[in-house]
């Protein structure tokens, strides 16, 4: 595993945050066309459909902020180190629950349901899990256990897993909750083709 790509000078360019920002794209692109898929599909006829305006990136801009808050007792203390995501400070639960709090003030805002913008986000929110994975898996970090034998991952020195676990194999958790949230992912967009309450 190499965490780094290449330096620019002595600035280390990782590969890990190379995916967090392909996860954030893909993820936006995804609930972007999502939404323009679905308000060709119920023009002209009378609908429930969420009707998103299409040049108001702002939420999706607020929920790319939301994954810096997770630890908000360390960053509230060092607000440098939020701007420092070569150190860590993206997380997935701070992203949903920002995401969760501008989506209410998104939804008053534009007087559309809570629950269908939900349902539009949720395919580029797996997504963009299941591409988090890959990083945490280049990173050295969100691992499982040791496996007990010679199967498993042994991660590099300086890893998280390697400061935790030494030389240890550990199972590849990450990579299997990579692989299942790609079939979430799959399922969802099946999903979003039916009709359901």
């Amino acid at each position: 595993m190499h965490q780094y790509i290449t330096y620019l000078g002595t600035f280390p360019i990782r590969l890990c945050s190379i995916l967090f920002v392909l996860a954030i794209i893909l993820s936006v692109g995804a609930t972007l066309t999502l939404a323009k898929l679905q308000k060709k599909r119920s023009s002209g006829r009378s609908s429930d459909e969420l009707n998103c305006p299409d040049d108001d990136w702002s939420y999706n801009w607020f929920k790319i902020l939301g994954c810096f808050f997770f630890d908000w007792e360390f960053y509230s203390k060092h607000p440098e180190e939020i701007i420092a995501v070569w150190h860590g400070g993206l997380s997935i639960q701070g992203g949903i629950v920002e995401a969760i709090l501008v989506g209410i003030w998104y939804v008053r805002k534009h007087k559309i349901s809570f629950w269908k913008l939900a349902d539009l986000c949720a395919p580029g929110l797996i997504l963009a899990q299941s591409i988090g994975r890959d990083a945490n898996l280049i990173n050295g970090d969100a691992f499982g256990d040791p496996t007990g034998s010679n199967f498993g991952i042994l991660y590099p020195e300086g890893t998280n897993s390697r400061t935790t676990y030494v030389d240890k194999p550990l199972w590849p958790a990450e990579v299997w909750e990579g692989q299942m949230d790609i079939i979430i992912f799959a399922l969802l967009m099946i999903l979003l083709r039916k009709k359901l309450k």
